[in-house]
Formats: C-alpha cells, sequence, structure tokens
C-alpha cells in the first residue's frame, strides 16, 4: 500500500482531500510541516516511508479563508493581516503571502527520494466524486478590491499567481 502523508497547506481542501485519497485505497497521515525550515527533517523523522502530499488552491481564497476561519477578522483589517510578520514554533511563518509562496515550500521536498505528490484542490473539486466537505458560504465573498490587492501584493514579490 502506498503510504502518503499531507504536509500542506492550511485551508486548501486538505481534509476533503485525505477523505479522497483514502477512498482511493491509500494509507494516508497529515503532518502540517510545510511551514517549518526543518520540514523535510520532521517528516523523514516521524514518517519515514511516507510520500509527501502537497493540497494548494488559488492563492487569494487560500489566504481569505484562513483570515476568516482564524478569526483574524475580529482582530485586524484585511490589509493588516496581510502584514502579520510572526513566526509560531509549530506552525512556522504566520505571513499569509508567505505561507501562499506554495513554491518555496514545496521545492525542499522537490527530488526524486521524496517524489512529493501536488494536488490542485480547485481541480479536484470539479470531480463530482471529490467529498468536497467543508463547502463554503460560511464567510463573505473577496471583494475585487481585496482579490487585486492579493495579487498585486504576489505580483510584486515574485510570486507565481497560477496555482500548482
Amino acid at each position: 500500500m502506498i503510504q502518503l502523508c499531507v504536509v500542506g497547506f492550511q485551508k486548501c481542501g486538505q481534509h476533503s482531500a485525505i477523505v479522497h485519497l483514502q477512498e482511493q485505497g491509500f494509507e494516508v497521515k497529515k503532518y502540517e510541516i510545510a511551514y517549518q525550515p526543518n520540514a523535510v527533517e520532521l517528516l523523514h523523522k516521524k514518517y519515514p516511508n511516507h510520500r509527501p502530499v502537497f493540497i494548494c488552491r488559488n492563492r487569494a481564497d487560500m489566504i481569505w479563508s484562513t483570515y476568516h476561519y482564524f478569526q483574524y477578522n475580529n482582530e485586524m483589517s484585511f490589509e493588516d493581516y496581510l502584514e502579520i510578520d510572526r513566526y509560531d514554533k509549530q506552525k512556522g511563518v504566520q505571513n499569509p503571502i508567505e505561507r501562499a509562496d506554495y513554491n518555496k515550500w514545496i521545492k525542499p521536498f522537490a527530488h526524486e527520494e521524496l517524489n512529493p505528490l501536488v494536488l490542485n484542490f480547485d481541480s479536484l473539486i470539479e470531480n463530482e466524486r471529490f467529498p468536497n466537505l467543508n463547502k463554503g458560504g460560511k464567510y463573505p465573498e473577496m471583494s475585487l478590491r481585496f482579490r487585486g490587492l492579493v495579487n498585486n501584493i504576489l505580483n510584486s514579490r515574485k510570486i507565481e499567481i497560477r496555482v500548482c
């Protein structure tokens, strides 16, 4: 049996993807370490025989979902949220723009030995058999202004807007 370990990314449909992969017959673990500087080493220690899995989604949607899910919207404006500059020992980098730089976090895993599996949530939900378990509706729709703001910041930092 192929052993997989979902290592990232939050608010990108991880739970749904795990259920979907398990339904396909894979053994799947979850170990959210993508934002840790020593993520590859952590994976090797805890799940040495597991292939890493990353689930990506539209970056602006991921940032907006995170902003509301973790209730930052009750603490600060969206503009202030985009500027957060803190590090958490367990969760790693907290800046939403930096978290949205999927390629940066996947790169350390991108070698033949690990051969990471990268899934695009936006493509997965097009499959009618995909169990989209946390379907939206909970948060207000992201305005074009905020979407433009996020995309402008991503562009200014040379972070590809196109998803994995």
